[in-house]
Formats: structure tokens, C-alpha cells, sequence
């Protein structure tokens, strides 16, 4: 089952999902009062906002290893067994992580509910001029409503920590407002607003912040090869780009060459963040840190700067 929530107010959501899952199995009402929610995520950043919102209401496992890529990723059976004993999946769709689900269908787990956060947003959240980009959870402002629809159905998985379920949710909501806003103010000074990003990752922060990642391949790519350098070279000399960032999940050889060759800004954004990376460990570190890293490359004026 994938849960939506296009178009649907939270407490309506709320209502429409009790059905679903109440009478997922003969156990759900019992485990309702008790044990957390077992949440299965795709990818680190859909798993560090299930446990901002849930907190002791659920218990977290991230399928995918700290430092691979989504893309191209190839389950093993230790996924299909992670997910057997799980109620609830976080998953990108649009592409991004279909191996979760043929993980979860090698688990068995018939009760297993899906949460998809291309269906949940849905496309009307996104900013005009992010294309096909299927990184969706790098704009604060559909994660937020993502974290909304998940508030929503953890308080209809567990009914006893539902009020604790709310709480959470609210707080994450303000951090994520503060998060949008900080986006907004720090990048609006910027002058220079073009960059390339080696793994093309951030067509939806700079859709909706008012800069223009310059595309020089598919999205859905991880590594850079020889054509794509030549095509950021172009960039960099011919389209007037101030900046290219790399991502840590990539090798250093690549950056280090295009700072020899163009001179200009060379720095890090990072997609999926690590549990094990300090300023990283987090959905909000991570976006605070990939912030830090576009003003800085982009020409941030100093504090005080009129």
C-alpha cells in the first residue's frame, strides 16, 4: 500500500489511514500501545526525519550503507530480512531507490505499509524549474510537508503516542521553517548565482532559492566521466559558473583537477549525509552544512554587508 497525501489535510489524512492500518493484522491495535514503530528507511536523510518526528515512538533502520549511492544500489538478502519485521518504509520513488521495493517484496512482510515521498508531497510542491530532479528531499519545503504526512501516520500507528507523536512533529516543523527561512535570507544575497554540481543532485534548493544549477548530465548519475568534465570545463569558461561542487561520496581526483584547470571555487555538497560525519549526522546538520557550503562558494559578503 502506498499512503498519499496529495491534497489531503493532515487531521482528514489521519482519519482516512486508520482503516488501512488498523486492519493490517490482528496484532496492530495491541502493538499501538507499546513497542515503537519498527521504520524502515530507503536513505539516511527520509530515516533521520522519522526519528526528529517519532522519537521514542519508533525505531529506525536505514537500508542503505553510510557512503554508497542510491543509485544503481543492489540490495542483498540482509535488506529483505531488515524490512520482515517492519510496519512502515520510507521511500523517495521517482526513481531514486527502487530496490527498496523489491526488498520488501522478498521480505514477505504483508503488513509492511509504504510511505513514498514523490507521492506524498506530490508534484505541486515543487518549484517550477527543478525539471526531473528526483532529489526532492533537499528542499526544505517538501520535506517539511513530508514530515507533516509522517507526523500523521505515526500518531495513527501508535494512538497511545500520539500526542507525544504531535509535539515532535510541530517542533520539527518550526526547525524546518527556520531552515527554509535561513535558505531564503542567506542565498538572496548572493551575486553570483550559477554553479555546477559533479552529481547534479540540488535542481530543487536552487529552483526554489533563486539560483541556477547549471546541468552538464542526468541527474540519476553518480560518478562524473571524462564527457561530463569536458561539459564542466564549458561551463566554467564559456557560461560565466563561479562554482562546482563534488559530493564526499565521490573521489577527491576529480575536484582537485577542475581547481588546476579553471581555478575556480571548489567545494562539497552532500545528498544523503552519514550518521558517522559530524555536520552531516542529521537531515537539518545536512542541510545546514550543504547551506554553509553554496554561500561560501557562491561569494557570501560578510555579515554586515549591506
Amino acid at each position: 500500500m502506498v499512503i498519499t497525501g496529495r491534497c489531503l489535510a493532515v487531521a482528514a489524512l489521519t482519519t482516512a489511514l486508520w482503516p488501512a492500518y488498523s486492519g493490517a493484522t490482528d496484532g496492530a491495535a495491541a502493538e499501538g500501545s507499546g513497542d515503537p514503530v519498527l521504520v524502515a528507511a530507503s536513505i539516511f536523510p527520509l530515516g533521520s526525519i522519522a526519528r526528529e518526528v517519532g522519537g521514542d515512538a519508533v525505531r529506525v533502520e536505514v537500508l542503505l550503507p553510510a557512503g554508497a549511492s542510491p543509485h544503481g544500489f543492489e540490495p542483498s538478502p540482509a535488506q529483505a530480512e531488515r524490512l520482515a519485521g517492519a510496519e512502515l518504509l520510507l521511500v523517495v520513488g521517482l526513481g531514486v531507490d527502487p530496490w527498496a521495493g523489491v526488498s520488501a517484496k522478498a521480505s514477505g512482510n504483508r503488513r509492511l505499509q509504504v510511505l513514498a515521498f514523490g507521492e506524498a508531497v506530490g508534484p505541486g510542491a515543487r518549484p517550477k524549474g527543478a525539471g526531473g530532479d528526483p532529489h526532492v528531499w533537499l528542499d526544505p519545503v517538501q520535506a517539511l510537508q513530508y514530515a507533516d504526512t509522517l507526523t500523521a501516520v505515526l500518531a495513527v500507528l501508535r494512538p497511545a503516542a500520539a500526542d507525544r507523536v504531535r509535539e515532535r512533529g510541530a517542533r520539527f516543523r518550526e526547525e524546518l521553517e527556520a531552515l527554509d527561512r535561513d535558505y531564503r535570507e542567506r542565498l538572496a544575497r548572493l551575486e553570483a548565482r550559477r554553479f555546477v554540481a559533479l552529481h547534479p543532485a540540488f535542481s530543487h534548493p536552487a529552483a526554489r532559492y533563486g539560483l541556477e544549477q547549471v546541468s552538464v548530465y542526468d541527474a540519476h548519475m553518480h560518478e562524473p566521466g571524462a564527457r561530463a568534465m569536458e561539459a564542466v570545463l564549458r561551463a566554467v569558461r564559456e557560461e560565466g559558473v563561479r562554482a562546482v561542487f563534488g559530493e564526499p561520496q565521490m573521489p577527491g581526483g576529480a575536484l582537485n583537477w577542475l581547481r588546476e584547470q579553471t581555478g575556480v571555487s571548489i567545494g562539497l555538497l552532500d545528498p544523503i549525509g552519514n550518521p558517522a560525519v559530524p555536520g552531516y549526522d542529521g537531515y537539518l546538520a545536512m542541510m545546514r552544512s550543504n547551506l554553509d557550503a553554496l554561500a561560501r562558494g557562491l561569494g557570501e559578503p560578510p555579515a554586515g554587508t549591506p
